[in-house]
């Protein structure tokens, strides 16, 4: 490559990561062995998915990703225009049954190989402490497989989605187990749902802790209510523990809430993708 801001990098070759939660969805690819996603890019979680859809969906990232649309942020400007031709192996974890087989298949279509998926039969390499580790999330397992990977241990994981989930992870690398609340946003339309004059709103900081008209009073008792719950609660296991432990937030506004805590919080936001990255080097085939 004589000069890579006028000549396009190629890659042969990229893993392809789907984290499918309730809420959304979220696709990574990773190249060059890194352990970071090069592109990422969420779409709402339909309520139904066949398979064609699930490629139209992969098909849109793959154009953005050679676009430089879908660039993760840190991305070296120069790498943003890109030339490749397909993932050549892909992984799932997804937490929605029914659109696990759609997007598997259609992942597979792109890379012509089977897609692992999170789930009985993977190896994870984690040493579960845990009563019914067939009953763990796969988002929860890729979230520890990445602290393992990256050696993080002991941490706990704060994860922000449709439920609030913190996994606690001792010295040994072992799952001890965790916490599982109501997320934020499933806060907010619960709130909204139920009462009559209470709207769905925005969900960022109030200026306030006192609200001085509705929507913010909302905002403090939803968001600032959230931090003071994630406080709570990391407090109460490190008093469990018998001591405190590092602290990594991940998922959807996890940099802004860890702002807003009171603790030193590493906030991750592709934490699970590059636990899903970790689980396909665990599982390639030799």
């Amino acid at each position: 490559m004589t000069d890579s801001l006028i000549e396009k990098p190629t890659y042969d070759g990229a893993l392809l990561a789907i984290d499918a939660r309730n809420t959304a969805t979220r696709l990574g690819l990773f190249f060059d062995g890194a352990d970071k996603p090069f592109a990422t890019w969420s779409i709402s979680t339909p309520s139904s998915l066949t398979v064609d859809e699930a490629k139209r969906e992969l098909h849109s990232f793959f154009e953005m990703v050679r676009s430089g649309i879908a660039t993760a942020p840190g991305v070296d400007a120069r790498q943003k225009d890109i030339e490749f031709s397909a993932p050549s192996a892909a992984i799932v974890a997804s937490v929605v049954p029914a659109l696990t087989d759609a997007w598997s298949a259609a992942a597979r279509f792109f890379t012509r190989t089977r897609t692992l998926v999170v789930g009985p039969g993977l190896k994870t390499g984690i040493r579960m402490r845990y009563n019914d580790p067939a009953h763990i999330g796969a988002d929860r397992i890729a979230n520890i497989a990445a602290a393992t990977a990256q050696k993080l241990a002991p941490v706990l994981i704060i994860d922000l989605g449709t439920t609030t989930n913190i996994e606690v992870i001792d010295e040994t690398g072992g799952f001890c187990g965790g916490v599982i609340a109501p997320g934020i946003d499933l806060s907010a339309r619960a709130v909204s749902a139920s009462a009559a004059k209470l709207t769905q709103i925005s969900m960022k900081a109030p200026k306030s802790i006192i609200g001085k008209n509705t929507d913010d009073a909302m905002r403090a008792g939803i968001v600032m209510g959230e931090v003071a719950r994630i406080d709570g609660l990391v407090g109460m296991i490190w008093k469990e523990l018998g001591h405190r432990t590092p602290v990594v937030m991940t998922g959807h506004g996890a940099a802004a809430m860890a702002t807003l805590s009171s603790l030193d919080i590493e906030a991750e936001s592709d934490l699970t993708l590059s636990g899903l990255r970790a689980l396909a080097l665990l599982n390639k085939r030799q």
